[in-house]
């Protein structure tokens, strides 16, 4: 229906071979309409920007579509492509600019670039297996999924049971469970979940990851990334937390648990989470609860420097530190007001 009020779009030039014309500056990532599809990519710095279309698994790209003049505002790429299946590619992107390390300009046309806005990322959905098309990619996701008319109560924070959990680890073990380690597994547990007298959950990283970043081999047995705090897509849920395939609609799982858990256990949305992620996933998979740090790095004032003398923790570094940024919560509960109803 909302497709249908949609104004009527007209391609105004051909470009290697396909019909564009500029596109919606304002709907970041990828967005299927009716009769194109609407791509849009914000860099600041960039001078060009190329959309590259590739065939599910094939290691070049069978089409390379510059975006034109008249599709830049800005620092902001956009352009409607015409006549595209969103079952039959996958894309990314390719920019080019100045390369000025010192004032962290770091352009490179022959690196292959995943949308910061993709809603579904190739490549992941085996736990534990390499990617093998040489980077990532992503795909065009429908957004038809109906929610319901049922809308879940609002528990007082005062009166929340939470329980934290990780997706693959809470079932993975568990025979009772038809999909183990997925979100059809946790959606299976929540009668469970009520007898404990849980009524709100927090997901750890549900993003997508690369749990190979980092592997190992200890003692013979090969160590992966098991939690998940090297998020790939913020705007992508895990697919490897999936217990079936779901090109193009992807998450429908991750909904579907929040939807059937609607008015019995909450779901909070944890890991990375910025109000601009609250913004997008209020409206992408319907989430109300998220866990947000809100944090901001700061100078430490250590006085005493020496590089090679380590007076941190591993990873850490003792000339910053983290406090939580006023800014950052007063948008994010802005935010939750408009999408999620009036915070008390």
């Amino acid at each position: 229906m909302l497709e249908e009020m949609m104004p009527r779009w007209v391609p105004t030039e051909n470009v290697n071979g396909f019909e564009i014309c500029p596109g919606l500056y304002r709907d970041e990532g990828a967005t299927a309409f009716q009769s194109a599809v609407n791509f849009t990519v914000h860099s600041k710095g960039a001078v060009t920007c190329e959309l590259l279309l590739f065939h599910r698994k094939e290691p070049e790209p069978y089409a390379v579509i510059p975006f034109p003049e008249n599709g830049r505002s800005g620092d902001v790429f956009s352009m409607m492509v015409f006549g595209l299946d969103i079952e039959e590619f996958e894309y990314a992107y390719r920019l080019d600019g100045p390369w000025k390390p010192k004032e962290g300009l770091l352009f490179d046309k022959k690196h292959i670039l995943l949308d910061p806005y993709a809603k579904a990322v190739t490549g992941q959905s085996v736990w534990g297996k390499a990617l093998n098309t040489g980077g990532y990619r992503a795909r065009v996701v429908r957004n038809n999924f109906f929610w319901g008319s049922e809308k879940p109560d609002k528990i007082p924070m005062e009166k929340l049971t939470i329980y934290e959990m990780h997706v693959r680890g809470f079932t993975k073990m568990d025979k009772s469970v038809r999909h183990p380690g997925t979100f059809a597994g946790i959606k299976e547990k929540i009668p469970y979940l009520k007898t404990l007298g849980i009524n709100a959950v927090e997901l750890m990283p549900i993003f997508e990851f690369d749990e190979l970043q980092g592997s190992r081999e200890v003692d013979g047995k090969k160590l992966i990334d098991y939690w998940g705090y090297n998020t790939v897509s913020f705007f992508a849920p895990n697919t490897s937390y999936a217990a079936s395939t779901e090109y193009n609609r992807e998450g429908v799982e991750l909904k579907e648990l929040i939807r059937e858990s609607a008015d019995r256990v909450h779901i909070l949305v944890g890991s990375g989470v910025t109000p601009e992620v609250i913004n997008c996933l209020a409206d992408e998979i319907g989430a109300r609860y998220f866990h947000m740090s809100g944090k901001k790095i700061i100078d430490s004032g250590m006085k005493y420097r020496k590089e090679q003398v380590n007076m941190g923790m591993p990873g850490m570094s003792e000339y910053e530190i983290y406090r939580t940024d006023e800014e950052q919560v007063r948008r994010a509960r802005k935010i939750m007001n408009q999408k999620c109803g009036e915070i008390r």
